[in-house]
């Protein structure tokens, strides 16, 4: 099973968000959780929020000793700052708050083309880049049916 689906006997129990015999598409019918918001078939996450459904709480920053301003999420030692922020806490704004080229804004957010990542999908690091047609949402990759993984790179 995929996806964190389980396996009971020869069937596949599926988490929320996904369906088939492996749980391996994507169920676009499923809502997002926690104030996400959908954009085709992805959730794109509020600040505090991942995941595919943004099911997963960010842990707060007050547990790792990070302290992150302007919506920032602390993941880990550093702040994930949100598009129009920067610097190490997101104390910085920035001159401009629209998306790179070739993106897209949604809310608060930027939905990148294939191959870009990032807060503002100004990234071609290949950590970020989705394979396979997937979509980048920020830092995190949103699959097409049939693909998996973190970068879509399972099938």
């Amino acid at each position: 099973c995929r996806n964190s689906g389980t396996a009971v006997g020869t069937a596949c129990f599926c988490p929320p968000g996904f369906q088939g015999p492996l749980c391996d598409l994507y169920d676009p019918a499923r809502a997002c959780q926690n104030g996400g918001v959908a954009f085709g078939t992805q959730c794109v996450c509020p600040p505090g929020y991942w995941g595919h459904l943004c099911q997963h709480p960010a842990r707060p920053a007050s547990c790792l000793n990070v302290v992150c301003h302007n919506g920032g999420v602390a993941n880990s030692t550093e702040c994930l700052c949100p598009p129009g922020f920067s610097g190490p806490t997101c104390e910085t704004a920035n001159a401009t708050t629209s998306c790179a080229s070739g993106s897209t804004a949604v809310g608060d957010r930027c939905v990148c083309p294939p191959g870009r990542g990032g807060p503002r999908c100004d990234t071609p690091d290949e950590a970020t880049a989705c394979r396979n047609g997937g979509t980048a949402v920020g830092t995190e990759c949103y699959c097409p049916d049939g693909f998996g993984g973190p970068r879509c790179e399972e099938r």
